[in-house]
C-alpha cells in the first residue's frame, strides 16, 4: 500500500477531493487505504496500460499544425540580357513549424505502429523536426 491521500489536482495545479456528494473540495482527502499489487502480471495487465482498461489512456487527439510555410522573390529582372536563363526565383521555407493541440504527448499524428490499424499508441515515439532552408530556382 503506498501512503498518501485520496485527491487530484485541478486546472491550478491545486490538490483537491471529491466530498461525499461528488463535490470537488479543495485539500487532501482520506487516507489512501487502497491497495495496489506490485507485481509483473499488474504491470502487464491494467497498470501498464496493457489491459482492458482503456478508459484512463483516452485523450482528445484533435490539434492544428503548420506543416510548412514558404516565401519566394522572382528574380528574373535581375538577370535581363543572360541569354541562357529564361527566369529565376530565391526562395525560403520552413517545414513542421508548430503543431496546437491539448494532447499531452508528442505528437497527435504518431503512432508506435505507423499507419495501421492501431493508431494512437504513443509511447517510445520520436517528436517531428523542423526544417528550414533557401532554394533557388532556375528555368534554362
Amino acid at each position: 500500500m503506498f501512503n498518501g491521500v485520496l485527491g487530484h489536482l485541478n486546472d491550478a495545479g491545486e490538490l483537491v477531493h471529491n466530498d461525499a456528494n461528488g463535490n470537488e473540495v479543495s485539500g487532501a482527502g482520506a487516507v489512501n487505504n487502497s491497495s495496489v499489487p506490485l507485481s509483473e502480471p499488474w504491470y502487464l495487465g491494467n497498470g501498464g496500460g496493457f489491459g482492458n482498461l482503456n478508459e484512463a489512456f483516452i485523450e482528445d487527439a484533435s490539434y492544428i499544425k503548420l506543416r510548412e510555410a514558404s516565401l519566394s522573390y522572382d528574380i528574373s529582372p535581375l538577370l535581363t540580357g543572360r541569354h541562357f536563363i529564361k527566369g529565376a526565383s530565391l526562395g525560403v521555407f520552413v517545414r513542421n513549424v508548430i503543431v496546437w493541440t491539448p494532447y499531452k504527448g508528442i505528437d497527435p499524428e504518431t503512432s508506435l505502429t505507423g499507419a495501421t490499424s492501431a493508431q494512437g499508441i504513443d509511447y517510445f515515439n520520436i517528436p517531428g523536426t523542423m526544417s528550414m532552408g533557401l532554394n533557388l530556382k532556375l528555368k534554362l
